[in-house]
């Protein structure tokens, strides 16, 4: 289950992004250790995480953040802390869905790593024509891949 690291960690890549980590999330591509040495941009690692983040965190919605760092929890799920867009600490129950944490992960915290890199994800589909392109924004089901499909 997901409760221990892997013997090998797995590379892959996302959202331009090279990771290391002991399983593979939920859309990611797997591929080689990097060559020439190149070192990861981003290490999921499994360990504990703090309840809280000190005195001085603040509360946002379902998120604490102090400095560089956020700490979100899913009861049931588990806890994470995404450090300064370079490493997500997860600390889950050893029965956990291992298909749902990897979903978790893979969205909303993955969501607030690109938020410390300064990039934004969007749900969204894109049309490319003539050089240019537009993206088409909006909640699941609202029909973004219908509207794009009609520009093919």
């Amino acid at each position: 289950m997901i409760g221990t690291a892997l013997e090998r960690p797995v590379h892959f890549m996302t959202h331009g992004l090279l990771f290391r980590s002991p399983f593979l999330i939920q859309g990611a591509i797997e591929t080689d250790p990097p060559e020439c040495g190149r070192e990861p941009d981003v290490e999921i690692v499994v360990g504990p995480v703090p309840f809280d983040l000190g005195e001085q965190s603040r509360i946002i919605g379902e998120f604490e953040l102090s400095g560089q760092d956020i700490l979100t929890m899913i009861p049931d799920i588990g806890r994470f802390l995404v450090q300064s867009g370079r490493c997500i600490v997860v600390d889950a129950p050893t029965n956990v869905e291992a298909a749902l944490l990897k979903a978790y992960i893979g969205g909303p915290v993955l969501a607030v790593l690109l938020h410390q890199r300064k990039a934004m994800p969007l749900h969204a589909s894109c049309v490319a024509r003539d050089g240019r392109a537009i993206a088409l924004v909006g909640s699941s089901g609202a029909g973004k891949s219908t509207t794009a499909a009609l520009f093919s």
